[in-house]
């Protein structure tokens, strides 16, 4: 069994002290989302008593004219008229139109996350090798140095371990949602009629089995806490690693089992600090929001600007918009990102010290520097 309290009280003092892995954990969390024609301005301006006048008169009838409409809204609707209502005419036509979105979707995702991985990735295995480079000899790096630590085919394997765990998890997972819609549309479909046991009682197998299945992945999500370490703190090929991480877990099946409990308290403690947290961050938002803005403000403008090419300047602006907003929020909440990202490196750090409390090497090294605050549970460090 595990010495969880000093597991926990070591991490937080080496998260609290190693000041790079505090970049890495910024990294972790980021790594985890112009109109045209200004000229009427002055005209609408002048417009506005009159305006008013007629609105508060419930002379409603003018703003609903078609007629009256602003160019651009009437352009955008005659696009999404004759481009997009056509798609979803027959019910045919939807289910294609709607597997081709679904299929588009999926493969921006999968783009996106391989962009993701360039970073998430070798910034795990930095944040795992520093921990256990500084527990081997006491030495610290700084920034590019690490960096190299992650950029190591390393990552490579880490990256691999992930595909091999979640690509399986993530066929099954779609399987038992299928199976599951498909009983509940035939219970909806024929429940008019008579209710048919067989949907019933199919439905609660598959809901066991979904509960079956996410405990499952939970007993997989520790497995992977070593296979992770052997593979970046060992060198080990993934297959090895998967091997040797399998009879850890064996042995040690218990104490991995309540450390993972320890960890989800951990986590429901966080969950609530961080909604603390979100509220008092608002004015770091607020300034934040600046740099978002400039930031956002490039892929939303090539974006429009690839757009305005071919689709009416409302579609292009929403396009614009839509490509903007993931790059504004994730500048704009990066405090809170920030704090997030901490929290996963804190964990890394209990899980690399259990780890190496199973694989001893060298003597850690006195963290006498900076005394970090106590954690909740903790008595305060004497002087």
């Amino acid at each position: 069994m595990f010495n969880i309290s000093d597991l926990i009280s070591r991490a937080w003092k080496i998260l609290w002290n190693y000041r790079v892995l505090w970049i890495f954990a910024l990294l972790l969390a980021l790594s985890g989302g112009a109109g045209g024609g200004g000229g009427g301005g002055g005209s609408g301006s002048a417009n506005l008593p009159a305006a008013g006048e007629e609105w508060f008169n419930g002379d409603w009838g003018h703003y609903f004219d078609q007629a009256a409409t602003p160019a651009w809204l009437d352009e955008a609707v005659t696009w999404f008229e004759q481009t997009v209502t056509p798609m979803f005419a027959t019910e045919e036509g939807a289910i294609r139109s709607l597997f081709a979105l679904v299929a588009i979707l999926i493969g921006i995702s999968i783009l996106v996350g391989l962009l993701l991985a360039l970073v998430r990735y070798p910034s795990e295995t930095a944040v795992m090798r520093l921990v256990d480079e500084y527990e081997n000899n006491g030495k610290r790096v700084k920034f590019k140095e690490a960096w190299k630590l992650g950029w190591d085919n390393r990552a490579w394997k880490l990256f691999l371990v992930d595909l091999l765990i979640g690509t399986p998890a993530f066929a099954i997972l779609i399987v038992l949602m299928g199976a599951l819609g498909l009983l509940i549309y035939t219970l909806v479909e024929t429940s008019g009629v008579s209710l048919p046991p067989g949907a019933v009682v199919g439905i609660i197998l598959v809901s066991l089995i979904f509960l079956a299945f996410a405990l499952f992945m939970t007993l997989v999500s520790l497995l992977r806490q070593y296979v992770a370490r052997f593979v970046t703190l060992e060198g080990s090929g993934v297959g090895e690693a998967f091997q040797r991480g399998w009879g850890i877990f064996k042995t040690k099946f218990w104490g991995t089992v309540v450390l993972g409990l320890v960890q989800v308290g951990l986590g429901i403690a966080f969950g609530f600090a961080a909604i603390l947290a979100f509220f008092l961050l608002i004015p770091a938002y607020a300034v934040m929001a600046i740099p978002g803005t400039l930031v956002a403000a490039l892929p939303g403008g090539l974006a429009y600007l690839i757009a305005d090419i071919t689709l009416p300047v409302a579609v292009a602006v929403v396009i614009g918009m839509l490509v903007a907003m993931p790059f504004f929020f994730i500048i704009t909440l990066s405090p809170l990102s920030f704090i997030g990202g901490m929290f996963t490196v804190f964990t890394s750090n209990i899980w690399t010290l259990a780890f190496r409390s199973l694989q001893p090497v060298g003597t850690p090294p006195p963290l006498t520097e900076e005394v970090p605050p106590a954690l909740p549970f903790q008595a305060p460090a004497e002087e």
